[in-house]
């Protein structure tokens, strides 16, 4: 019977876990950095569209005078 359960494709030995606590770690450490890029992109994004609404206000100003 171990015969069959070492020759399977679901059985792991002890070599294999810390390269999986290793996939696991890369998998939340990509997770959270690209929360993070994402959210600091989303908030530039909005900046900007701030500046340009405050520049194209000035302009109509300008325009008006």
């Amino acid at each position: 019977m171990k015969e069959i359960i070492d020759h399977t494709i679901i059985s792991f030995g002890m070599a294999e876990i810390p390269a999986l606590l290793v996939l696991l770690l890369v998998i939340v450490v990509f997770v959270v950095k690209n929360h993070k890029v994402t959210k600091e992109v989303k908030e530039l994004e909005e900046k900007l569209a701030r500046k340009y609404t405050e520049e194209v206000g000035d302009m109509e100003n300008l325009s008006i005078s």
